[in-house]
């Protein structure tokens, strides 16, 4: 795992870019992918001590059960950050839609079947709760 201040500048990275794309309102769906990868760098640069340590008293146990990285880190954040959990989830959730087209109908593409309320929302609430959790400012 990267040091944190590594995660955070991949963080302001990935938040730089959403701010260039938002405006390209036909890839909602980079939207919120880009949202969920920057509330990823941001998790883990807040949990990479206490992420490494779950992570090695439980990987072993964790990968027995076919539980893979990003579970173990949604686990930490449920365990670590309780406050941001339904934000950090409910960008998982729509990022897995927009990347596998999880939780659609499947007679669409990803831009399609997300809505875009839903999506202002995942940016201007959840992912803003995150940074706001932690001080961070990327403008």
């Amino acid at each position: 795992m990267a040091l944190p201040k590594v995660h955070e500048l991949q963080a302001k990275h990935n938040y730089i870019f959403l701010k260039f794309i938002e405006r390209k309102k036909d890839f909602i769906d980079w939207h919120v992918t880009v949202a969920y990868y920057t509330a990823i760098h941001i998790v883990d640069s807040k949990i990479s001590e206490r992420y490494l340590e779950l992570r090695e008293k439980q990987l072993k146990t964790f990968s027995d059960k076919g539980i893979d990285m990003h579970a173990i880190r949604d686990i930490a954040v449920r365990r670590y950050l309780t406050d941001i959990y339904t934000s950090f989830k409910l960008l998982r959730e729509q990022s897995k839609t927009a990347r596998y087209l999880e939780n659609t109908s499947g007679t669409e593409i990803a831009s399609k079947a997300l809505k875009e309320q839903d999506v202002k929302e995942l940016l201007t609430i959840h992912l803003e709760n995150i940074i706001k959790r932690f001080g961070l400012s990327f403008s």
